[in-house]
């Protein structure tokens, strides 16, 4: 039981549900409302909050483009229409000291593979000029400058579809291991089936007999301990065991 005391006025316990009841429902009310003012301000293509893309900055209701960023975006898609790989497009962000979109949590690494592909896969909006804000959800686009130029856009996406050595029909084969391993990186190996392989001209042909491997999933060589190697047969790891 909880006795209720007030220091000003009367308190009648019988009204106590009332009393809830009705603030809860003035506390709907102001989140209803607050709802529907940020709708409104993204349905005028006002900026409203969350994290800009890399390139971009929020000032106040706009969206204004970064050039020192904006820069990076163009040499990014550039070098990668020129089939410079994201291993090697990583190492010439690190040593141009490229800078990176500000962060609240301290970053483990420079320029991480996750962060140059969030920006390829951003390219529709860096070409088009377009922001895509989500609320309660419903989508709204918020119109910006344009960072690429339409021609680099649609090469990129023609040697993107290019890239791709995935079959129609993927191969499954069952991995015993799968779950199972770790490395000295002390993460979970994964395991996938190789179809392609490089050839002596740098193409990718399909290989002949597809190849079962089990792999470390750390993507940077600086985080990987000597002794992680990387990858190994699934064969040959399944018969070992």
């Amino acid at each position: 039981q909880i006795n209720i005391l007030l220091a000003k006025e009367y308190f009648d316990p019988k009204l106590a549900l009332l009393r809830a009841w009705v603030a809860q429902m003035e506390l709907d009310g102001m989140r209803e409302r607050m709802e529907m003012g940020v709708k409104a301000r993204l349905r005028a293509g006002k900026a409203n909050s969350g994290q800009d893309r890399y390139g971009y900055v929020r000032v106040g209701e706009k969206i204004n483009i970064v050039e020192t960023e904006a820069v990076w975006v163009r040499q990014i898609f550039k070098w990668y229409t020129q089939g410079i790989s994201l291993l090697n497009i990583r190492k010439h962000l690190i040593a141009a000291d490229a800078p990176q979109k500000g962060s609240s949590i301290p970053r483990r690494i420079q320029w991480a593979r996750s962060s140059i592909q969030a920006i390829l896969n951003s390219a529709k909006e860096y070409a088009y000029g377009f922001k895509v804000q989500t609320r309660a959800g419903e989508k709204y686009q918020i119109l910006v400058e344009p960072i690429l130029d339409i021609q680099t856009y649609e090469t990129f996406i023609k040697m993107r579809s290019e890239n791709k050595t995935y079959p129609s029909q993927r191969i499954q084969h069952d991995y015993l291991l799968a779950g199972h391993l770790k490395c000295a990186c002390n993460l979970t190996w994964r395991a996938r089936t190789n179809t392609h392989r490089r050839s002596r001209k740098g193409e990718w042909i399909e290989r002949k007999t597809p190849i079962g491997t089990y792999f470390c999933p750390q993507p940077h060589h600086e985080l990987r301990p000597a002794n992680c190697p990387k990858s190994v047969s699934a064969k040959r790891a399944e018969a070992q065991v």
